[in-house]
This record gives C-alpha cells, sequence and structure tokens, in this order.
C-alpha cells in the first residue's frame, strides 16, 4: 500500500467515524422531562421546575446541545408566579403561592410529536422533601 492510498483511506475512514459519531451521539432523538415531586406544599418556599433534556441514541444526555421547549400554564396561573421561563434551555422554574390547587403545564419540544403535560397538587401543610 503506498503513502497516497493510506492518506485517502484514512481520510475516508475519519469521515466515517465523525458522520458516526454525530448520527448517534450528538443528534437528537429524543426529548425527556425532568420534574420532581408532583405534590407540593401551599408556602413561599415550594418551587416547581421542569426542565427538557435532549438524548441521543444511547439513551444519554447530548452534550452541547440544548431542546428548545416551550411552557404554557394550562390550568391553576394563578397559583404560581413564574420565576424564569427558558425557551433556548427548555426550562421552567415557578414559585407556589400560599394558595391549594392543582397547576397544570405542557411542554412542547421541537424534537417531540405531541407535547407532555405535567399537573402539580398543592397541598396545605408541609410535605416531606418539599425541595428535592
Amino acid at each position: 500500500m503506498s503513502l497516497s492510498q493510506f492518506i485517502i483511506l484514512s481520510i475516508a475512514l475519519l469521515i466515517i467515524v465523525g458522520m458516526c459519531i454525530y448520527h448517534f451521539v450528538f443528534n437528537i432523538y429524543e426529548v425527556v422531562f425532568s420534574a420532581k415531586n408532583s405534590i407540593k406544599s401551599a408556602s413561599d418556599f415550594s418551587i416547581i421546575a421542569i426542565s427538557s433534556i435532549p438524548v441521543n441514541s444511547f439513551g444519554w444526555k447530548i452534550p452541547f446541545r440544548k431542546s428548545n421547549t416551550s411552557f404554557k400554564i394550562e390550568d391553576g396561573e394563578n397559583l404560581v408566579t413564574i420565576l424564569s421561563n427558558d425557551l433556548f434551555k427548555g426550562k421552567i422554574i415557578l414559585k407556589v403561592k400560599n394558595i391549594t390547587g392543582k397547576v397544570i403545564i405542557s411542554a412542547k419540544s421541537n424534537y417531540a410529536i405531541f407535547p407532555s403535560s405535567f399537573t402539580f397538587n398543592i397541598v396545605s401543610g408541609k410535605i416531606k422533601n418539599d425541595f428535592i
């Protein structure tokens, strides 16, 4: 094998490996949502946080990628205050008011066919592990 054939073969192999890495590691296959504790206490210290996580073909969080996600409060808008709603990062943070009820939030990502819905019940009294 001559040097020119070796260089051409190496470049072709490098391109194929690069395309496979991009396709399987950096390409968004799915968006999963992280939301903790569906029951919150009606206090000034309760926070609702939902974030979207882009996932690759291996099921890992994709490095250096964000999934644009829009959030909409479907029901219970008077029960929460929006602290942050970042479309680019795909994250919403809400502060619970001192009112009991139910909050329904829908999340729609550019990489999902259907929107996801989250329901948070706000109850009076103290909830164990409210900050987790």
